[in-house]
C-alpha cells in the first residue's frame, strides 16, 4: 500500500519538518473552566497556532452547561487576520432547557458568527456540542474557540473537562 501525503506536500522534498507539519495538533481540557461573563474570550486550552497561506481542518468536541436560560453558552472562533472559512455546529437548540425533549441546533456559520446553545438546567449536567470547519489562512496566528454566557450572571457557565480540539493542516 502506498503512503499518502497531504496535497500541500506534493512535489516537495519530504523532510521531517514537513511530515511533522501535516500531523494533527490535539488539545484536551484536564479541568473544568467556569465563566460568569457574557464577554466572549478565548478558551486557554482550545486553541491552535496556524501558519500563513495554509488550509486547516479544525474540530472541537465541547461539554458546556448552565443552570438557566440567561447563562446559556455561546461560542465563536477567532482566527488570524484575513482568514476565511466556515464552521458547522451541532448541539442543543437555544430554547432547550431540560434533560427531556431537547431540540437540536445544526447549521453552517462563519467563524466569527456567535452561536447560542441551550442547556439541561444544571451547570454540572453538560451538553455535548461539536463544531468543525475548514480554515484558509493568509496570515499566521492563533485560532481559538471563544465562549461565554449569553447574559452576565454570578452563576457560572461551565466548559467541562474532557472537552477537546484537533487541528490538521491539509493544504
Amino acid at each position: 500500500m502506498a503512503t499518502q501525503y497531504p496535497g500541500w506536500l506534493a512535489g516537495q522534498r519530504i523532510t521531517a519538518a514537513r511530515i511533522s507539519a501535516s500531523l494533527p495538533q490535539f488539545v484536551y481540557c484536564e479541568t473544568n473552566l467556569d465563566r460568569t461573563t457574557s464577554t466572549l474570550s478565548a478558551d486557554p486550552v482550545l486553541q491552535f497556532p496556524l501558519e500563513a497561506n495554509a488550509v486547516y481542518v479544525v474540530e472541537f468536541c465541547l461539554f458546556l452547561g448552565a443552570t438557566a436560560t440567561a447563562q446559556r453558552p455561546r461560542t465563536r472562533w477567532s482566527a488570524p487576520t484575513a482568514s476565511d472559512g466556515l464552521r458547522g455546529v451541532f448541539g442543543p437548540g437555544s430554547t432547550a432547557t431540560s434533560d427531556n425533549n431537547i431540540t437540536a441546533r445544526s447549521g453552517c456559520h462563519g467563524m466569527a458568527t456567535i452561536v447560542e446553545y441551550g442547556i439541561r438546567g444544571a451547570n454540572t449536567n453538560l451538553q455535548h456540542i461539536t463544531e468543525a470547519g475548514t480554515v484558509f489562512t493568509t496570515d499566521a496566528g492563533t485560532l481559538a474557540l471563544e465562549w461565554a454566557q449569553t447574559t452576565t450572571s454570578a452563576t457560572f457557565t461551565r466548559r467541562g473537562m474532557a472537552s477537546w480540539g484537533r487541528c490538521t493542516r491539509v493544504g
